[in-house]
């Protein structure tokens, strides 16, 4: 079994060895190491803010998320969220 990474969307799939030999010259798919388990795609800025507006959509404006700082920031913005949720 084959696993082939689309170089545009970062989806991983697998595809048996023979099938495999289709993907050889396609420049979107590279092949991976079938013993490495998939990476998950990484968010994007656009795409963690993106998400703190969806979690802003009708809360107070004192409760509201911020989108200001770096990369590290929004996640941890949203891990925290996360948390605050999970504690009701």
């Amino acid at each position: 079994m084959a696993r082939l990474k689309n170089q545009t969307t970062g989806i991983v799939i697998n595809v048996a060895d023979e099938k495999a030999a289709r993907y050889e010259n396609d420049p979107t798919w590279e092949l991976e190491d079938a013993g490495a388990p998939a990476k998950p795609k990484e968010p994007t800025v656009d795409e963690l803010k993106a998400e703190i507006d969806r979690r802003n959509e009708g809360r107070e404006e004192d409760a509201k998320l911020s989108k200001d700082g770096k990369k590290a920031d929004l996640v941890a913005t949203l891990a925290a969220d996360d948390a605050a949720q999970a504690q009701g």
